[in-house]
């Protein structure tokens, strides 16, 4: 993550789905991301 070109003074900047049909685009700071992923990845997913 550190030498990722999307990210910039600490603060990962991406599209964040935050729930169905809604995202947030900007930056997130380390911690924020760090709490984002461990959600995101916990969540299970369907494949249709």
């Amino acid at each position: 993550m550190l030498h990722d070109k999307k990210v910039s003074g600490g603060r990962v900047i991406g599209v964040w789905p935050e729930r169905i049909g809604q995202v947030r685009i900007g930056p997130i700071d380390k911690q924020m991301f760090e709490q984002w992923h461990a959600v995101s990845r916990a969540s299970p997913r369907s494949h249709a």
